[in-house]
């Protein structure tokens, strides 16, 4: 076991610790808690749509999707890594999007690649990231 195991592992905890506290806003429709997540200047690219550009955009974009689902999904970290004030982490996210209007489910298969900065206090802060649709799994 290499010296910097532990500090992995330790990044990687911090980080999906800070995913579950997102993810958990996100499920409890809790607009508030879920944009302390990202920074002021973060950037956010999802398919297909242009990016949304810093903490109002964002805002919008969380506010509109909360009002029309409740999001029952769970994120996976699969890497972390940090490179000075930044941490880089690759996942993924599966489960579903439930319609608040008929209770019609979307599911979810994506892949995720974001860039936090950590903050004054230490804290992580999402600054930059990126989604899509996982492919299909060959059979």
């Amino acid at each position: 076991m290499s010296a910097q195991t532990p500090v992995v592992a330790n990044l990687k905890q911090q980080v999906e610790a800070r995913l579950r506290q997102a993810y958990k806003a996100m499920g409890d429709g809790n607009l508030e808690d879920l944009m302390t997540f990202f920074a002021d200047d973060a950037v956010l690219q999802n398919p297909g749509q242009p990016a949304l550009v810093g903490i109002a955009a964002i805002r919008a974009f969380w506010s509109n999707t909360l009002a029309g689902f409740v999001a029952r999904v769970t994120p996976y970290v699969r890497e972390a890594d940090e490179f000075g004030e930044a941490v880089v982490l690759s996942g993924k996210v599966t489960g579903v999007m439930v319609s608040r209007a008929n209770g019609a489910e979307t599911p979810i298969d994506a892949w995720f690649l974001q860039v936090y900065r950590r903050q004054p206090d230490g804290s992580l802060r999402f600054w930059r990231g990126a989604n899509g649709p996982n492919p299909p799994e060959s059979a």
